[in-house]
């Protein structure tokens, strides 16, 4: 949802052919099936893949394995020149963000945050499978994520924001990563949000009062107090837990 939007604000994703589909519901996912693969390359010659993430040893992204795959990055990198915003979405870059800071230096990472609860729903209704416990997927990916890109660097979003004030929450987001957009593109780009998108919807609390380990629950956290002023007023993350 939040890539379709800022595709719909100006940002670059890439050729149209290369956006691929979600296989359960046909529906195009916005991301770049290019990257898809190379960070799916990555991670397999690390030992792993995106439901089953490798150990990460200091400085894995100048490793010989990998390090031979920047010349082929940087080809990829090269179809975006001329392009005033561009970018891609995959999750997969949660895990993969040293390289490729390597390939973009001043590169700008949007972060998309969900109730991780609402995203193992998710994960079960697609019949994802997964190598590792769920709780211990999502705790990965952004521990990852948090490690590799400073905050002066990063924008975090959060998807209930866009369902309360969907124009001020992206057009935070989109000055965040240097984008300057029209106040009627923004309104027009928030058309596209629907609250069918919206499938399940857990509160802070909700989430609190199950088994969710404690740092999970601990990230979360933090990465609310991340999320911008929608999402403060409009969510109980003040509240005690």
């Amino acid at each position: 949802m939040v890539a379709r939007l800022l595709q719909a604000c100006g940002l670059f994703l890439g050729p149209e052919q290369e956006l691929g589909f979600d296989s359960n519901n046909g529906e195009k996912h916005f991301e770049n099936i290019r990257f898809v693969a190379f960070n799916d390359e990555i991670l397999s010659r690390l030992g792993g893949s995106w439901n089953n993430p490798p150990d990460f040893p200091a400085g894995w992204e100048t490793m010989p394995e990998v390090e031979t795959l920047t010349v082929q990055a940087k080809k990829i990198t090269r179809q975006f020149s001329g392009q005033p915003n561009w970018g891609w979405k995959d999750p997969r870059n949660s895990l993969t963000l040293p390289f490729w800071r390597r390939i973009v230096p001043d590169l700008r990472v949007v972060i998309c945050l969900r109730n991780p609860l609402e995203v193992a729903h998710s994960l079960r209704k697609r019949g994802d499978l997964i190598g590792i416990p769920l709780f211990l997927l999502w705790l990965t990916y952004y521990r990852e994520l948090l490690s590799a890109i400073p905050p002066q660097q990063r924008v975090v979003t959060h998807y209930e924001s866009h369902f309360e004030d969907p124009t001020t929450e992206l057009q935070r987001v989109a000055s965040r990563i240097g984008m300057e957009v029209p106040a009627d593109v923004i309104t027009r780009a928030c058309a596209h949000i629907s609250d069918d998108l919206r499938h399940h919807h857990i509160t802070l609390t909700e989430l609190a009062a199950t088994n969710v380990p404690d740092e999970v629950l601990a990230l979360y956290l933090k990465l609310c107090q991340e999320a911008g002023p929608v999402y403060q007023q409009e969510s109980d993350v003040n509240r005690p837990v």
